[in-house]
């Protein structure tokens, strides 16, 4: 991702450091548990594009980029009373999906 385009206000410190650098996910974090983690400033870019939404790491980037709307991104839901193994086959499925060759068409559901 390019974050070229993304002026961050100098005033605040994002909760990753590497923002926009591909690298190893760090922390995954339960939906249930995601709104009790933010805090209430929020600011927005002047193209209004971009929104800095503080949490209790420092502020995460929201937005979107003229860039991406010809790519589809895939996300993953799953019952929490799944089992281990169950979910270890689901996740392998979503990352076989999720790294599959772009110019390979493939069934939507």
């Amino acid at each position: 991702m390019d974050t070229s385009e993304i002026k961050i206000p100098s005033n605040i410190d994002l909760a990753h450091k590497d923002f926009g650098i591909p690298g190893e996910i760090d922390l995954l974090i339960r939906c249930e548990l995601f709104f009790e983690l933010l805090r209430p400033n929020q600011l927005r870019s002047p193209c209004e594009k971009w929104l800095f939404q503080e949490t209790i790491f420092g502020y995460i980037v929201v937005g979107s980029s003229d860039k991406f709307e010809e790519k589809s991104y895939c996300g993953l839901a799953i019952n929490s009373k799944i089992n281990l193994d169950n979910l270890n086959q689901q996740l392998r499925a979503f990352w076989k999906i999720e790294t599959a060759d772009e110019n390979h068409p493939r069934n939507i559901f």
